[in-house]
């Protein structure tokens, strides 16, 4: 395979070639930027070296892509660009800066932009910095993203004013930022910040406000999660959000809410918050749950609307362990109910 298959081959002899060039080293260089600068061949030809050029850190490679991407503005040619885009990102670090020269020009600054977003380095930082005021929604999100995963603290301003964007999908960006550097902020500040999105108009980012508090132990997260169980009009979706952040608290204060939430609570809430208390690994908050568990089976029919959850109950039960448990347990093991029976046995087992 050689220069003249990516030329003038099928496709796959086309590919086999391009998968060669990035082997025959810098000798290939001076044929990939003529194939893709040649308008007269197929767009395929021209893709694939594209590709292939994204192997060589050299400032001819660079330049090359650069020059093609800025030419390229028919939308026909949008695989190519996107070729072009994902070179300069494989070549990374080195293409930053002549990148960064196009976000001044507004026929090139979208092209430049998912180029830097592409490049993991600290460098695309300031220049991604200056275009989060000239873009707005999918892509200033992206931009957002991308600035959230080089988890720069002295960019906090940047993220705390987005969690007010109009664009849900940059709220969202702006939250995964702040979770990022969490702890590289003072607590409370970080979910005093929080708090407003978890009654969020977009459902995704409520949940995402609300999975973060999940994140840490701290008694204002856990008060804020409590509300969410205790409200009338909360959906049961961010009630069961809610009941999985508490359980990932892990804490004592987390326990007493989920305690708390189960008298007013449906049944899949309650299923979930069952669920929950069965993910906790604290020893002593395993021994609270006990009493409360044992209560809850006793007061459950035997009927097949509460089958699944009474189930899950048992399961808890189980792995709270002790002897106080065996009375229960044996008693439940000749349930009416055939999976209480079994969950009942095999908890038995395990004791």
């Amino acid at each position: 395979m050689d220069v003249v298959h990516l030329r003038q081959g099928s496709f796959a002899e086309r590919w086999e070639a391009a998968k060669q060039m990035p082997q025959m080293g810098e000798a290939a260089i001076a044929d990939l930027v003529a194939i893709l600068n040649d308008g007269a061949l197929s767009w395929e030809a021209r893709w694939l070296a594209a590709r292939s050029l994204g192997y060589f850190d050299q400032p001819t490679v660079i330049t090359a892509l650069i020059e093609t991407l800025t030419r390229v503005e028919d939308a026909l040619d949008e695989d190519l660009q996107a070729a072009i885009i994902q070179a300069l990102g494989h070549i990374g670090p080195s293409a930053i800066a002549v990148l960064s020269t196009l976000l001044a020009h507004p026929a090139h600054r979208a092209a430049a932009i998912e180029a830097l977003i592409g490049i993991p380095h600290p460098a695309t930082m300031m220049p991604l910095v200056t275009v989060v005021g000239q873009t707005e929604g999918g892509t200033k999100a992206k931009v957002i993203e991308a600035l959230g995963q080089l988890a720069d603290p002295d960019q906090l301003p940047l993220f705390t004013n987005a969690l007010n964007d109009q664009a849900s999908t940059v709220r969202l960006a702006a939250l995964q930022g702040l979770i990022i550097l969490r702890r590289q902020v003072d607590e409370t500040q970080w979910v005093a910040w929080i708090q407003p999105l978890v009654n969020d108009i977009n459902l995704a980012v409520a949940q995402r406000a609300i999975h973060a508090l999940g994140r840490t132990p701290a008694p204002a997260a856990t008060q804020i999660l409590q509300g969410i169980l205790g409200a009338i009009h909360t959906p049961d979706i961010l009630k069961i959000d809610a009941v999985r952040a508490l359980a990932w608290q892990d804490t004592a204060a987390a326990l007493t809410a989920l305690l708390g939430a189960w008298k007013t609570s449906g049944q899949n809430v309650r299923i979930a918050l069952v669920q929950g208390l069965s993910q906790m690994t604290q020893p002593s908050l395993k021994t609270q749950m006990i009493n409360p568990v044992q209560q809850w089976l006793t007061e459950l029919p035997a009927t097949a609307e509460h089958s699944l959850l009474r189930r899950n109950l048992v399961m808890v039960l189980g792995q709270v362990g002790g002897d106080s448990v065996l009375p229960i347990l044996y008693a439940l093991s000749q349930d009416s109910d055939a999976g209480v029976r079994l969950h009942a046995a095999a908890a038995l087992q395990q004791g």
